[in-house]
């Protein structure tokens, strides 16, 4: 494992779709004016820490979905966890990780971009079969680290590589599953924050991870109606049971587009 926190956002192995397609996508819907009232008119950190109980270092797996924002959301929620604090291992399966969102976020606390920044290592993948690598890596590292925090950020990405046959894939698949399964019960905690193919795909692999999480949160496009605007975002917290969650996010407003990520 070594520590990577180049700021080459690179290229993507698999192209990411904004659109709510695919068999993976779960959840389409339209909220109206009498709904808006109690949800909050932004996502924060707090909401899923909260929600998930994060400030108790519950071990255990914590999957977010969705729309492409759930990467910056992530990173968002990892940084939260930080103030603890905590060091932090991230797999970065969509060469995503973005050191001056981390930054940002530390001034707004208070503290210095190098006081978060130094308890973060990197780690990145390009194909299914170094992120299975990685996964299988991580503990070692991470107890020499004196970490328990892992972010996976897109960690499927390349499993929807249409290059790698769908045995082959589902096979590597089956084994990271295992993997993550180890490292729950061996007391970590992994966030993982997984974006939709970009086409539809019967690779239902965040179905299978929703089965072994302990905590889930779905993010997906909605139109709010009569307000004459489509950029929202439903975040939706459907783990653990009972939880009755959800907010609406306007993307323009909360994910504000960087130009050396575009």
């Amino acid at each position: 494992m070594e520590k990577d926190v180049s700021l080459s956002p690179g290229h993507l192995p698999v192209p990411i779709s904004t659109g709510h397609t695919g068999e993976e996508n779960e959840l389409a819907t339209t909220v109206p004016r009498d709904r808006l009232l109690p949800l909050a008119p932004s996502v924060t950190p707090v909401t899923l820490y909260e929600a998930w109980q994060m400030g108790e270092r519950l071990s255990g797996i914590f999957l977010l979905y969705g729309h492409p924002h759930v990467l910056r959301l992530s990173q968002k929620l990892a940084c939260r966890i930080l103030l603890q604090p905590e060091p932090m291992m991230v797999l970065d399966g969509a060469n995503t990780f973005d050191p001056y969102l981390v930054s940002e976020l530390a001034r707004k606390v208070g503290q210095t971009p190098e006081e978060f920044l130094r308890r973060i290592r990197v780690s990145r993948s390009f194909t299914c079969h170094q992120m299975l690598s990685l996964i299988r890596q991580v503990e070692k590292a991470a107890r020499q680290w004196n970490s328990c925090l892992i972010l996976l950020l897109g960690p499927l990405t390349t499993f929807y590589d249409e290059s790698v046959p769908n045995h082959e894939a589902w096979a590597i698949f089956r084994a990271f599953v295992s993997e993550l399964n180890r490292l729950s019960q061996a007391g970590f905690r992994l966030l993982l924050a997984c974006q939709q193919p970009a086409a539809a795909t019967g690779r239902v692999f965040v179905k299978k991870l929703k089965l072994c999480a302990l905590g889930v949160a779905s993010c997906w496009p909605t139109e709010v109606a009569d307000q004459g605007v489509k950029d929202w975002l439903l975040v939706q917290v459907e783990k653990p049971a009972g939880t009755d969650r959800h907010w609406l996010v306007r993307q323009g407003e909360i994910f504000r587009p960087r130009s050396y990520l575009s």
